[in-house]
């Protein structure tokens, strides 16, 4: 029984058109799908390191001190001074005879922060201090509760 109606079959040529028409679409689509859609976006910014991280390290003030700040809490001061050159027990009757000396002096402590900007520091014999912190860059300026300022560089 026939309907009626013929039916053509494509040449060889339209159907490889039509294949080739259909390649490029699924071709471009699946490109498309995998830069925009499935592809991850592009990486995003790192937040920039927190003052407790950039805090790390060791800096250097303009008098030659040295001050390192460690990740477990703890600091070493590093500096130079300028002190009577007197033997233990020694008697100076006359200060025109003292004799002053330069020698290394050193500093170990410990730090905690009490704020986002602001450490508590310990030194053994002396009272805590609290010293806000800002950080730019290379430098480091430390502001204490007295209004004293010191400011620092980064060492290597």
């Amino acid at each position: 029984m026939s309907t009626g109606l013929q039916t053509r079959q494509p040449s060889f040529r339209g159907r490889l058109a039509a294949f080739g028409i259909v390649f490029a679409i699924g071709l471009a689509g699946g490109v498309g799908l995998d830069r925009y859609w499935l592809a991850p976006g592009a990486p995003a910014k790192s937040a920039p390191p927190s003052l407790r991280q950039r805090l790390i390290g060791t800096w250097l003030a303009e008098n030659g001190s040295k001050t390192e700040f460690k990740s477990d809490g703890t600091f070493d001061e590093t500096f130079r001074e300028t002190v009577p050159d007197i033997k233990p027990g020694e008697v100076i009757d006359d200060p025109t005879k003292l004799r002053m000396v330069e020698r290394d002096g050193r500093i170990v402590g410990q730090f905690d922060w009490v704020e986002d900007d602001t450490i508590q520091v310990r030194i053994q014999g002396k009272p805590s201090r609290r010293l806000k912190l800002v950080v730019e860059g290379d430098a480091l300026t430390v502001l204490e509760e007295d209004g004293k300022v010191v400011r620092l560089k980064r060492g290597k």
